[in-house]
């Protein structure tokens, strides 16, 4: 028996055996006379167990030596090295230390777990990735949340039930990440609401909107298939089925003056522009106002409120009265927009064909005269049919504090509480510049078949001015010509209601005099509700509900400022306690993992 490395010699061979001591020795597999010495001993305390009892100390007396990396690498080099042995040599192979087979099981769970991690974060990432697209985290630290849907609009994304297609004809990066300059901060602000917007109308709408980006710029060509719908760079195209609707970039902020201080302010308006056109263009029926063009309006004023009602809504068409073209007969309302040259008779003729209905009346009217000019046909049909008079008297405001920029032919009127202002009236909250005094000849009782009702008034701290002592260039300043109201409060605007029945059915046809067509305009301003007043005088008319309720968001930059719950969250939360806690986690994990290695 060989005691010395645990071979039995069977055989009686003795070159055999020294061509075999030899072979283990070159693989460092014999011992040295020190750790045959231990052995000695080890083998002597094993005995010594065993005579004692199975089980006692076994596990301590078998425990491997600790070896140093150097040693483990020698080890293998040696091992690589070895000559080749004849072929008995070869077909007895030596069995392999309890000191190899553990460090074959843990370098091989080592490279599994190491593998396994691998995959795993890859897989993670691409998730989180796709997640991330899907349902985008934002973690908004502005003030104001310009970069966060308000509640409102949440709602309005959740409600979505058809599938909305948004094209942005601009870079995805100028939108996701702008880079414009510090002197063009307001601009990068709103690209990259735009882009936060539209990702989270996509998350919270479950799919139902999906965006992509056309940049034009770089493929002027993609113009051509969106030919229909007269895009530019900068635009967003919405589309569901058979409808669409627009929007430009001017659409998704508003520059306003302070009447007092004449300071402006920028304010975003994407968060009103979104929500407007999705809930439009996702409606079953289409709401159509036609212009009653022709009379040498101001064009400005023109379009200024074809961008009011496109915006919520309607459909803009224009139509002269005076042409052989039908009425869109789904117009539910028309639009006189400050005419400066007369009606013809036939032309009045035709309108008041057309809002008789043959006796149907349901039809609507709005009406914005011009400040100075003289439609005589115009105005007695008015007055006439409706109760409505125009006079030729303005509108002046002896109150400075009621003026914007101190003069009195700028007044700040009053809202009625009425059908018509829901929700709006108030004192000083409209701006009518030149306005024309209304005069009403029909009392306010909704139980007459008709009747009128006032709708923006001025105090009687306002008075009246002839229109050409109010023009004359010559007229000295010493020279008041003023004169007080016979009643007051005093008229800018008003409506008429006529009704019947028809079927058992109460219908209406609604009218609305301006004296103002600047009213439109000055809806720039800050602090006014002219274009909320327009809005609700219409909804009212054609009896749309408008449930969209988001307000503009201020893109004045300002330091960053934290909430006291902000404040908390970031500095206890994340800094002060989150990472230290999670670098001790790991520390503690790499720890116990490699204590028994």
């Amino acid at each position: 028996m060989i005691k010395d490395n645990g071979f039995e010699n069977t055989s009686g061979n003795g070159e055999l055996e020294d061509e075999l001591l030899e072979a283990l020795n070159k693989k460092g597999l014999l011992p040295t006379d020190e750790e045959a010495a231990a052995d000695g001993e080890t083998a002597g305390q094993g005995e010594a167990a065993e005579e004692a009892g199975p089980g006692e100390d076994a596990e301590d007396s078998a425990q491997p030596e600790e070896e140093s990396l150097e040693e483990f690498l020698s080890e293998d080099a040696a091992e690589e090295e070895a000559p080749e042995q004849d072929g008995k040599a070869k077909g007895k192979k030596p069995k392999k230390s309890k000191r190899d087979s553990r460090r074959f099981r843990y370098g091989s769970m080592a490279t599994a777990v190491t593998a396994v991690v691998t995959v795993l974060v890859v897989v993670l990432n691409v998730v989180v990735s796709l997640l991330a697209d899907r349902f985008p985290i934002n973690i908004d630290l502005t003030q104001n949340k310009l970069f966060s849907l308000s509640d409102n609009s949440v709602e309005i994304a959740k409600s979505i039930n058809k599938d909305v297609q948004v094209i942005v004809f601009g870079s995805e990066d100028l939108y996701k990440n702008p880079n414009m300059g510090s002197d063009y901060y307001l601009v990068e602000a709103l690209y990259k609401e735009i882009y936060k917007a539209l990702q989270q109308y996509t998350s919270y709408s479950g799919g139902k909107v999906s965006v992509k980006y056309e940049d034009l710029n770089l493929n002027p060509q993609l113009a051509t298939q969106y030919t229909k719908y007269e895009v530019t760079s900068g635009d967003i195209l919405l589309l569901c089925g058979d409808r669409y609707q627009k929007a430009s970039f001017n659409d998704m902020y508003e520059i306003s003056g302070d009447g007092y201080t004449q300071a402006q302010t920028v304010s975003s308006k994407v968060e009103v522009a979104l929500a407007s056109r999705i809930k439009n263009v996702m409606r079953d029926t289409v709401q159509v106002i036609t212009a009653f063009v022709g009379h040498e309006e101001d064009e400005d004023t023109v379009s200024a409120l074809k961008s009011i009602y496109e915006a919520n809504g309607y459909e803009f068409k224009e139509l002269n009265l005076a042409s052989s073209e039908e009425i869109d007969a789904n117009t539910v309302a028309g639009l006189i927009v400050g005419p400066t040259k007369d009606f013809t008779a036939e032309e009045i003729e035709r309108l008041q064909k057309w809002l008789d209905n043959d006796g149907k009346l349901d039809r609507n009217l709005m009406v914005f005269a011009d400040f100075q000019a003289e439609c005589k046909n115009l105005y007695e049909f008015l007055n006439v049919e409706y109760g409505l008079e125009v006079t030729d008297n303005l509108i002046m405001e002896t109150s400075l504090t009621r003026t914007f920029r101190y003069s009195g032919y700028y007044p700040y009127a009053d809202t009625a509480d009425t059908e018509f202002t829901k929700d709006l009236s108030g004192s000083g909250n409209v701006l009518i510049p030149l306005t024309r005094q209304i005069i009403t000849h029909k009392e306010n009782n909704a139980e007459n078949s008709l009747y009128n009702v006032p709708l923006i008034t001025s105090p009687e701290s306002a008075k009246l001015m002839k229109i050409k002592d109010a023009t004359d260039e010559n007229a000295s300043s010493e020279d008041d010509k003023s004169f007080a109201a016979d009643a007051y409060p005093i008229n800018g605007m008003a409506a008429a209601v006529k009704w019947t029945y028809v079927d058992n059915e109460q219908v209406k046809t609604n009218v609305i005099l301006s004296g103002s067509s600047q009213i439109i305009l000055a809806a720039s301003q800050a602090n006014v509700k002219n274009e909320n007043v327009l809005i609700s005088a219409l909804n009212a008319m054609t009896g749309v509900v408008d449930d969209i309720n988001v307000s503009t968001k201020s893109l004045e930059r300002d330091t960053i400022t934290f909430s006291d719950s902000t404040t908390l969250i970031v500095g206890l939360g994340v800094f002060t306690v989150g990472i230290p806690v999670i670098i001790l986690v790991i520390c503690l994990v790499v720890f116990l993992k490699r204590r028994h290695l």
